[in-house]
């Protein structure tokens, strides 16, 4: 069976943490040291208000006051993720340019200032029986 989702809202109270959950029970109010225990208080609470086993229950618990700052994380996490792409994309155009100047994998990597290792991961796949320099691959 799969658990009735509930959205929660934790408030910093003092010490505690103060959750309500206002979609439960006509409303459900709880509270715990920490987030992992207001989390379960919830839970629990609703479980309780409902006459329901917890497991049929899942809260989902958010933070008050905090909206604007995950926002503005989640925009810089996108941002590195697309220059993490934008990098590795010159990065391979690199090795491939190297590469195709005849010049050697160990040769390659030095001037990128990586492995020869890492050189030929991102070397292109060559596609004919042709090795640039030394002619024809021979069979084994």
């Amino acid at each position: 069976m799969t658990p009735t989702v509930y959205q929660a809202t934790a408030e910093r109270s003092g010490v505690w943490w103060a959750v309500s959950v206002e979609d439960a029970a006509g409303g459900v109010y709880t509270q715990g040291r920490t987030l992992a225990e207001a989390a379960d208080m919830a839970q629990d609470a609703v479980a309780a208000a409902l006459d329901v086993s917890p497991d049929e229950v899942r809260v989902e618990l958010s933070v008050a006051g905090t909206t604007e700052a995950l926002h503005t994380l989640d925009q810089a996490r996108r941002a590195a993720e697309e220059a993490d792409r934008t990098a590795s994309r010159a990065l391979a155009d690199a090795v491939a340019t190297l590469l195709d100047t005849g010049m050697s994998q160990r040769d390659a990597g030095r001037v990128l200032g990586l492995s020869h290792q890492r050189v030929s991961q991102l070397a292109p796949r060559r596609t004919t029986t042709q090795r640039p320099g030394r002619g024809k691959l021979q069979d084994a």
